[in-house]
């Protein structure tokens, strides 16, 4: 059984039963169909529908963004804006598929040697539910405009927004099985990846799960692309501007409630600047203003499920029974919903859970650091390499940090970021692989070689 409920109203949106047997094979039959057709377009076919789904998103922007802040929580501003980012990476490929794609030349002693790109196939995408649309369509668009077609299996938790994405490909002219959902639960997952249909796997979601989806595939050796969890070093040097780097660290921190993968989890603050730092971003977290997220004013909602606020519960206290000092926060929220207040934790030290885990959750976790060498040290003592926030006006400083930061991403003066335009992934247990840009779109085809020499 998938179950949509509200975090905030604890109200059940919705809930269906798992697809039968008989029903995912007669999807994936669909699917395999779709693909024979679908992998034929042309390229100013695709850009059409492409443009076609932008427009949709938008003039559906406000009922969409309405169902994401039912079934998660998400502050009604902040679902706005994932639906406007889909819909601009829906225009970023448009009309750049063919570039992307054209076949590369290469000089070597035969008359033609080139190496082109083709779709591979049924594509399982396996996403998350901590953004419902923008997860599912950053997957979805450079993959099919690729030639793919693709099968979503969403969180349980929000089978609404899986059914809708669904509809939206077909509203937006789409032929039918190009896009389709499998409304499983996690049990059926890897009998889905057995199936011969499916070609490769991208999954976005933890480690763990992550782990055990890429061991299935690799059983199959079928190519997998895994994004996983995050906790992505926020670095805070001596001549940072501090109100700029401060509000722009409750801002990431904040975001979704801290349920993001590349949320900043880890604050590292020079030691010289640290009672500043901390006074700066308790001011601006107390003016944070959470509550109904349905209200456009509201900048924190409610944590997603009971069981991610039990989690993040255990993982604060523990570390404050481990040393770590609370500044303000702490503890559920005396609202109604699943809320966790803002927090500041200061000492916080390895081998702590808001450290050494992924915290998702609204908690800023503060370590300071004296030099270079143990700064160094202490951003990649984690099992995650996703990405990393450096704040310093001294520019060579920060790009002479870069190659020595374990991670996929490192942003200078800004915070990390997925964007249409760039390759977006991780190292170590963060995953592999790329998504976005025109990496992105070469992730799932065949790579083929061509050699060709004239006849004599």
């Amino acid at each position: 059984m998938l179950v949509s409920k509200n975090p905030f109203t604890g109200v059940i949106n919705a809930q269906f039963d798992d697809l039968a047997d008989i029903e995912i094979q007669r999807r994936l039959e669909k699917a395999q169909m779709a693909f024979e057709n679908w992998k034929n377009t042309d390229f100013e076919y695709r850009n059409n529908l492409l443009s076609k789904l932008s427009e949709k998103l938008i003039e559906n922007k406000s009922s969409l963004a309405n169902i994401i802040t039912d079934e998660i929580g998400q502050p009604i501003k902040a679902s706005l804006s994932e639906i406007e980012k889909c819909a601009k990476t829906a225009l970023y490929y448009e009309g750049k598929i063919e570039d992307f794609l054209r076949p590369d030349s290469v000089k070597t002693e035969s008359n033609e040697s080139m190496v082109v790109y083709e779709p591979l196939g049924v594509i399982l995408g396996i996403v998350p539910w901590n953004f419902p649309f923008w997860m599912a369509f950053r997957f979805i668009i450079p993959t099919i405009s690729a030639g793919n077609v693709v099968v979503i299996k969403h969180a349980s938790n929000v089978p609404i927004s899986a059914i809708k994405i669904e509809e939206l490909m077909l509203e937006a002219g789409f032929p039918e099985g190009v896009v389709q959902t499998l409304l499983i639960g996690s049990n059926k997952v890897e009998q889905v990846i057995k199936n011969q249909i499916i070609k490769a796997i991208s999954f976005s979601g933890s480690a763990e799960a992550g782990s055990i989806v890429a061991s299935a595939a690799a059983r199959e050796i079928k190519k997998s692309v895994l994004e996983l969890g995050g906790s992505d070093p926020f670095i805070v040097f001596p001549d940072a501007n501090l109100d700029t780097c401060s509000a722009s660290l409750v801002e990431g921190r904040m975001r979704n409630s801290g349920q993001a993968c590349n949320s900043p989890k880890r604050v590292f603050v020079h030691k010289q600047i640290e009672k500043a730092f901390v006074q700066l971003v308790a001011e601006k977290l107390s003016n944070i203003k959470m509550g109904d997220p349905k209200d456009p004013n509201t900048e924190v909602g409610p944590i997603a499920t009971e069981k991610g606020l039990e989690i993040l519960e255990r993982q604060v206290s523990e570390s404050i029974s481990m040393g770590a000092k609370l500044i303000v926060g702490g503890k559920r929220a005396n609202l109604q919903g699943l809320f966790f207040e803002p927090t500041i934790l200061t000492n916080v030290q390895p081998n702590m859970p808001v450290f050494d885990q992924e915290i998702f959750g609204p908690v800023i976790a503060i370590t300071t650091f004296e030099d270079i060498e143990q700064l160094i040290t202490l951003s990649n003592q984690s099992e995650y390499g996703l990405g990393a926030s450096i704040w310093t006006k001294d520019i060579e400083v920060a790009k002479l940090l870069i190659p020595k930061i374990e991670a996929g991403n490192v942003f200078i003066n800004q915070l990390v970021r997925s964007d249409p335009r760039l390759p977006y992934g991780g190292i170590k247990k963060s995953g592999y692989g790329r998504e976005l840009g025109s990496y992105g779109i070469k992730e799932f085809t065949n790579v083929k070689t061509i050699v060709v020499n004239y006849s004599k």
